[in-house]
C-alpha cells in the first residue's frame, strides 16, 4: 500500500495524526506492505520547540513512531536524505539498504533499455559515450531520455545524440550540476 504523503499531511492541527491512524488501521485489515516514498518529509527529525507549530509537528512524529512500533506488518521507507530521518525511527529500522549510483556498464544498460527498439534512434547515438560522460542515477537517465524523446517527437525526428546531450545538460542543471557538452566528466 503506497502512502500518498500529500493526502496525509494537513495544515490543521490533529488532522495529520488522524490520517496516519486511518492508514495504519486500513493496512492492518489486509496483508500488505506500507510504502512511504520520500519518507524524510514525514519521518523527519523532531525539532526544538520555538513555535506552536513545532510542538504539533513533533506530536505527529511521536504518533507516527507509536503507529510504526505497534504495526504488525512491514513498513518500507524510501529516501535520498537518510540524515533527515528522526533517530528514533532509525533505531526501529530492522534492515537498511543503500543503493549506490550505477557504474558505467549499468548506466549503459539503462540507456539502452530506455532507448528501446520502439524509440526511433539516430545512428549517431553512442551509449558508451553517454554512460561515461554522465555519472548519474537511473532516475536521472530516465528523465534525460524522456526529455529527449519528447523533443524528438516535437521536431518529428529520431532521438539524436545532440538531443540526448541537451536533455542531459537540462537534467543536470536541475540537480545543480554544470556540464559542458563534449566534456569528459560532469
Amino acid at each position: 500500500m503506497r502512502v500518498n504523503l500529500s493526502s496525509i499531511v494537513d495544515k490543521y492541527i490533529g488532522e495529520t495524526a488522524k490520517h496516519l491512524t486511518e492508514i495504519f488501521e486500513q493496512a492492518s485489515q489486509s496483508p500488505c506492505l506500507l510504502l512511504f516514498d520520500e519518507a524524510d518529509s514525514l519521518f523527519a527529525k523532531r525539532t526544538e520547540v520555538s513555535r506552536a507549530t513545532d510542538r504539533y509537528a513533533n506530536m505527529d512524529v511521536n504518533i507516527l513512531l507509536q503507529l510504526v512500533e505497534d504495526y504488525d506488518g512491514v513498513v518500507v521507507l524510501t529516501t535520498n536524505l537518510t540524515g533527515a530521518i528522526d533517530k528514533a525511527f532509525r533505531r526501529r529500522i530492522s534492515y537498511s539498504l543503500t543503493f549506490e549510483n550505477p557504474d558505467r556498464e549499468t548506466r549503459r544498460r539503462i540507456w539502452d533499455h530506455l532507448l528501446s527498439p520502439g524509440v526511433p534512434r539516430a545512428r549517431d547515438v553512442d551509449l558508451d559515450v553517454l554512460a561515461g560522460r554522465f555519472e548519474v542515477t537511473g532516475g536521472s537517465i530516465k528523465s534525460m531520455v524522456m526529455h529527449a524523446v519528447l523533443e524528438a517527437a516535437r521536431l518529428d525526428t529520431p532521438v539524436t545524440m545532440a538531443l540526448l546531450e541537451a536533455a542531459a545538460v537540462h537534467e543536470l542543471a536541475k540537480l545543480g550540476k554544470v556540464v559542458h557538452v563534449g566534456a569528459k566528466r560532469t
